[in-house]
């Protein structure tokens, strides 16, 4: 499939399911054989076929894959058994079929058809405006106009300054800290305007690509932190912080990993014995488990206080 497709649809909820995953979606396509139905195939999918569909993606019979595609919007089916093989395109549209072959040869062939506006209201818009904007500013156009998309594209941009703001001088004042003061803080704020600068100027899906596997190992980590910290009084040690915290990075790395090379088969395989991890919360349960064990190894250790320890430092240096 086309890298857009692969992004759109990786860690996606299936709908009739509360899972998300490619290979599953593929499977349950399969397994349904109801092509006719189109966009609304999976509608009526019940738990006994997303087991069927489960187990076949944990016998590791189906593989999903992307790369350089023709159109954006472009997937290539292949299924095969028995000594046959059969394959369906679609492209430019998400119910297009262009292309079916059997065992190589060409079964049905076409440029592309359309549907009714009332059963997939999606092609009223082209694939550019599709893959170009976003479905947000599109239904803001239409509703309020230009006038309307101005004043959305100004909210955005604040949202977006108050958070690189904030982000900004919160990491340059960390940054000074730990070093001490050999690091200033508007030297720090000064790198950070131009990384940020240069990065902006890649394109929101270059972004996207480039962020997505450092969010994966950062939000975990982050959640980890502000739930103990909101119940941090009552947490006995600093080794259920500890081993929440390294747990917590170590599995989300994994599935950083697959973000960037979703065609591990063997890493996949692994990440999946992770109870939860089709959901995307394959770091909560080990967390969960690593916190009470650092909470038992540390156990009868003192809490770091780092208010005192600032303050004797302070007093030290003077």
């Amino acid at each position: 499939m086309s890298p857009n497709i692969y992004k759109n649809g990786v860690s996606v909820g299936i709908p009739g399911t509360n899972r998300i995953g490619l290979e599953l979606a593929a499977a349950l396509g399969a397994l349904l054989d109801e092509p006719e139905r189109g966009l609304a195939i999976l509608a009526d999918v019940t738990g006994d076929i997303v087991q069927q569909a489960a187990a076949i993606v944990s016998d590791g019979l189906v593989h999903v894959a992307y790369g350089q595609t023709p159109e954006p919007l472009y997937v290539r089916a292949i299924v095969s058994g028995g000594g046959e093989e059969a394959q369906a395109v679609i492209r430019g549209d998400y119910s297009c079929v262009t292309e079916i072959l059997r065992n190589g040869a060409p079964v049905m062939q076409a440029e592309g058809r359309t549907h009714g506006t009332a059963v997939y209201p999606l092609v009223e818009y082209s694939v550019q405006e599709l893959y170009e904007t976003t479905l947000l500013s599109g239904l803001v156009g239409r509703v309020l106009g230009g006038f309307g998309k101005v004043c959305m594209g100004l909210a955005v941009s604040l949202a977006c300054l108050t958070t690189a703001i904030g982000i900004g001088s919160t990491g340059a004042s960390v940054i000074n800290e730990v070093s001490k003061g050999r690091i200033s803080y508007k030297l720090w704020m000064g790198i950070a305007c131009v990384v940020g600068a240069v990065f902006g100027s890649f394109g929101i899906q270059n972004i996207i690509n480039y962020v997505t596997p450092i969010f994966l190992i950062m939000y975990p980590i982050c959640i980890v932190l502000t739930v103990l910290g909101l119940v941090d009084k009552w947490i006995p040690n600093d080794g259920v912080y500890k081993f929440g915290v390294a747990v917590a990075g170590i599995v989300s790395v994994g599935d950083a990993i697959l973000a960037v090379a979703p065609n591990l088969d063997g890493l996949r395989k692994v990440m999946y014995m992770i109870p939860l991890s089709e959901q995307g919360f394959s770091w909560l349960i080990p967390t969960v488990i690593a916190m009470v064990i650092g909470g038992i190894v540390y156990r009868g250790k003192p809490r770091y206080n780092y208010g005192e320890t600032a303050v004797a430092t302070e007093e030290a240096a003077k």
